[in-house]
């Protein structure tokens, strides 16, 4: 026996017991078998589906009168915006989430498990902040009320080109609120695939960070897409120049 193979028997070997231990101290988890007795939530209508269409999915234990009755509830029962207001009235002054801010973002030399030696991006957090449902409920109605301050009208197109933060649940239901609609772009596009999402889109206005709004002028002057309102999120760099384009404080 060669030197390769025993070392492959002896790998194998010991990914062997490990399974072995690994099932001996397995036990079942309440919560999750608790769900997994649910069953499927949802089952397809025999007949539905064709060659080039899925099936019709109906929620399960439910008849044709069921059926109608919770369909009309949520065609015709309250809207996301009307949902989350109601959330907020009876969260009232308690804590809606909490979120902490960046302070900065260092790159330093530390030792991995190994005792090797790498550069890594250490990013540096406050303390944790609390925002309560009344506070946040008018941020939201505020967002809303200055897109139409802006100008922006109902069914317009409003762009959020940010990466996750709590400004961005504000926005989108201050956006919400006001009967627009909210275009979400990935803060990581490229130039070409981020100006293909604007010009496809014809944004009305676009929230973003304070940081990547220079970039965004530029590729306006360059018509590379339309010219909208832009709001940022952060501290503007003192150097950007707005020139003929409107652009505004988050806060």
């Amino acid at each position: 026996m060669n030197t390769v193979t025993a070392s492959n028997l002896l790998e194998n070997s010991v990914f062997s017991l490990m399974d072995q231990e690994n099932s001996r101290r397995m036990v079942p988890h309440d919560k999750i078998q608790r769900i997994w007795q649910y069953g499927a939530q949802n089952e397809p209508l025999p007949g539905t589906e064709t060659e080039n269409m899925s099936a019709v999915y109906r929620r399960v234990g439910t008849n044709d009168a069921e059926h109608a009755k919770l369909c009309h509830e949520w065609y015709y029962g309250d809207n996301m915006p009307q949902r989350f207001k109601k959330i907020c009235e009876e969260g009232g002054s308690r804590n809606a989430f909490g979120y902490r801010p960046v302070l900065r973002v260092s790159k330093e030399v530390l030792k991995d498990q190994n005792g090797l030696e790498r550069a890594y991006d250490i990013t540096y957090l406050t303390e944790t902040r609390y925002i309560d449902f009344d506070t946040l409920w008018g941020y939201i109605t505020a967002f809303g009320r200055g897109l139409a301050e802006l100008g922006i009208r109902p069914n317009a197109n409003v762009a959020i080109y940010e990466e996750t933060r709590w400004e961005w649940l504000a926005t989108i239901y201050g956006i919400w609120s006001q009967g627009m609609v909210a275009c979400t772009v990935y803060s990581t596009l490229g130039e070409a695939a981020l100006a293909y999402a604007f010009r496809e889109t014809e944004c009305s206005a676009i929230v973003c960070n304070a940081a990547s709004v220079r970039n965004l002028l530029r590729m306006m002057r360059e018509d590379l897409i339309p010219s909208a309102v832009i709001i940022y999120l952060g501290e503007l760099p003192p150097d950007v120049e707005a020139g003929s384009h409107r652009i505004f404080s988050w806060l």
